[in-house]
């Protein structure tokens, strides 16, 4: 006999404000509803009596992810109604949503575009592209990495990259200090670069299972010997009934389970596609009652999956060093 596995459900959003962006222009005004119109879906989803609904095996309420987007294209946005502009979505979640995500178990981390200010094909237009590599955006990153930590005390333990694009510097950086990634997002291949360019990426030679892996530097799409790790994604409103039916199969067959479901929060579907996750999940698992399924934070799926016993937070503490008027 062999033990069964567990299926961890690592739900989440890509969070952007998309009200108000506009690849043809340097400087975008954001309007904000998305996060404070009662009548908006951050409202809406960040409901304890709403999350209710959607309980696991376990009979814990359902968990999100939330990957805030930021950098670049907010850095120049023209909106002063916010400390800094460049990491408004982390400050505007925080600000309204905060104790209802601390109180749901919530996880608030990171998502960034690579986009950059760039004419390619030289003819005179330029816009918002998806750069085409890390270094074009290292610093941008950077910068914004710090202003998470400095600005709103929030520093990524998991990550999605926007678009999916991932390379072998962006991987080997990320692998410094980023131990979770949840964006393979196997089999797809994008490669349009008509301007304004965006969704470029390849996934084609990538691990199909929703089993956890540690990418190799040389080549960020297979396992490898990085510290950090990688699971396959999946679009929330693409997941078949099949396709999570074989999760928990081969959970059943002793192969614990670390999916991540993914979408984005100012979809007009995006409760609906909470409601149909969950729906796939309770079918599946009255399939295969034995296997047990948990809603977790991406965080939390990586640390099951992993079966460790560390959850002790670190403790940071910062010191002003003075040099000069610095």
């Amino acid at each position: 006999l062999f033990a069964e596995g567990k299926v961890y459900l690592g739900l989440g959003s890509d969070t952007a404000l998309w009200d108000g962006m506009d690849v043809n222009k340097y400087y975008c005004t954001y309007a904000l509803s998305l996060f404070d119109d009662p009548g908006m879906n951050a409202r809406k989803v960040m409901d304890p009596a709403f999350r209710a609904q959607f309980k696991d095996s376990y009979g814990q309420s359902m968990k999100m992810t939330w990957w805030m987007m930021a950098g670049n294209i907010f850095r120049f946005a023209t909106n002063r109604n916010m400390p800094v502009p460049n990491i408004m979505t982390l400050y505007l979640m925080k600000k309204y949503h905060g104790e209802n995500a601390k109180a749901l178990g919530d996880e608030i981390t990171m998502h960034y575009h690579t986009f950059t200010w760039t004419d390619y094909n030289k003819d005179g237009l330029y816009y918002w592209n998806q750069a085409k590599n890390f270094t074009e955006c290292k610093d941008d990153f950077k910068v914004t990495l710090a202003q998470f930590l400095l600005e709103e005390n929030t520093f990524p333990v998991s990550y999605r990259s926007g678009w999916h694009y991932m390379d072998n510097e962006w991987q080997n950086y990320l692998d410094r200090f980023v131990p979770y990634s949840l964006h393979n997002d196997y089999p797809n291949v994008r490669t349009r670069v008509i301007e304004p360019i965006d969704n470029v990426y390849d996934w084609s030679r990538s691990s199909k299972e929703f089993v956890p892996f540690h990418p190799s530097l040389s080549d960020y799409q297979v396992p490898g010997n990085a510290n950090g790790w990688n699971t396959r994604s999946i679009y929330m409103a693409s997941i078949s009934q099949a396709q999570m039916d074989d999760i928990f199969l081969k959970a059943k067959n002793g192969v614990d389970q670390v999916p991540c479901l993914w979408a984005h929060l100012p979809e007009t579907d995006f409760p609906q596609n909470m409601k149909r996750i969950d729906s796939l999940a309770h079918i599946s698992a009255g399939k295969y009652p034995t296997v047990k399924f948990s809603y977790c934070t991406a965080v939390e799926a990586m640390q099951k999956w992993r079966k460790g016993n560390d959850t002790t937070a670190p403790s940071v503490t910062f010191e002003e060093v003075i040099s000069g008027d610095k």
